[in-house]
């Protein structure tokens, strides 16, 4: 079985690293899984066959490169030959339906990587078009699911429910407890969905020896430091900017905190309650799911709220081990690769994979709307 994932670009952020790990995944139990990037790679996996559409960004807003890229993305799927084309995240969605309509791809699914559901009517009939050409439209939890039948119009058949998964095997935390403060750690773009203004108003409520410190960049990084600095709490605010060692930021925090508004299904979050840390996080549609494996929900997103469950999952225990190894079961990405495979022989009957050289049988672990 030779599976193509369209995404837009490989880089660091979640839906991207997802593609990433689910590609080798699938590789390891023997699909032949190529991706297939849009626009130009800023790096190359040693350990994947990457191939490149040739979009180039110009600055941090991508526009530009004309119908080429489009028709070179028609031609590499007609040349590749897959037996499904899997799409993820927004440019994939619209342009790598398209191409696979024009490249007559037998077999089209489309993982939702987002929660906003705020297209344009042109874009939302455009994605309403491509949904009636795709076997599968795949969500993160049931929450999830039911939003996108709700804003999109995908009928109950069409949808899937597979979780987020992440590789276990690059979870080595070492926890580190010569700290006289407490620390909260959130992993995430500096943007307003992320919701880091109400975290900032969270900590000037909670007691001084709390810090909250920040992994991520953005265009909101100046106005989060004036805010801090008018609510007296700018010296309690750390922002790391871009980090690549999230594992060992991991081991120096007593709880991980996420804001959004919007959310789908974090790989950070999802990577904090594998390494056993505290995590709290904003009741998002779909949060529910990380709650039944040990997350804290805020009641609200207002700043006490946040304030209040961080207080109170600091004055608990951290997950137990149980916890620990069922959220590590249900999120490992090798688990989520043998769905996917299901998956996918549930929309072409007859499709196989080849495992060590024997025949392995279709796992059918996703489940569609009740």
């Amino acid at each position: 079985m030779r599976v193509v994932h369209v995404v837009s670009e490989i880089g660091t952020y979640g839906g991207e690293r997802l593609v990433e790990a689910l590609a080798r995944a699938q590789r390891r139990i023997g699909i032949d899984a190529v991706v297939l990037a849009i626009y130009e790679p800023a790096r190359v996996p040693e350990d994947l066959p990457i191939l490149s559409a040739g979009r180039r960004r110009n600055g941090a807003r991508a526009r530009g490169g004309g119908p080429a890229f489009f028709f070179r993305l028609v031609h590499l799927l007609r040349a590749l030959r897959p037996d499904v084309v899997h799409t993820h995240l927004a440019h994939a969605k619209h342009w790598g339906r398209l191409a696979a309509l024009f490249a007559r791809a037998r077999c089209v699914v489309h993982t939702e990587h987002g929660n906003a559901f705020d297209e344009g009517a042109l874009k939302r009939g455009l994605t309403r078009l491509l949904h009636r050409g795709t076997a599968r439209v795949c969500a993160f939890s049931q929450v999830h699911a039911q939003r996108i039948a709700q804003h999109e119009g995908v009928a109950s058949d069409r949808l899937a429910v597979i979780p987020n998964g992440i590789e276990l095997d690059a979870l080595r935390v070492r926890r580190s407890r010569d700290r006289t403060t407490r620390s909260i750690l959130a992993i995430g773009r500096l943007e307003p969905v992320k919701g880091y203004d109400g975290a900032i108003e969270a900590l000037a409520l909670l007691p001084p020896e709390i810090h909250l410190t920040i992994a991520g960049e953005g265009s909101a990084r100046e106005s989060l430091v004036r805010q801090a600095k008018r609510l007296g709490v700018g010296e309690r605010l750390h922002l790391l900017g871009y980090r690549r060692d999230v594992m060992t930021l991991l081991g120096e925090t007593d709880l991980v905190l996420n804001t959004s508004h919007s959310e789908a299904m974090p790989l950070s979050l999802i990577e904090a309650l594998c390494a056993g840390a505290r995590v709290v996080s904003t009741p998002w549609p779909g949060a529910q799911e990380l709650a039944r494996h040990g997350a804290r929900l805020s009641h609200d997103f207002s700043p006490a709220s946040i304030a209040r469950a961080i207080e109170t999952a600091l004055g608990e225990a951290p997950p137990s081990g149980e916890q620990v190894a069922a959220a590590r079961e249900h999120f490992s990405i090798e688990r989520v690769a043998l769905e996917y495979a299901g998956l996918y022989a549930a929309c072409r009957p007859g499709l196989g994979y080849q495992d060590n050289g024997s025949e392995v049988p279709p796992r059918t672990g996703y489940v569609g709307l009740p």
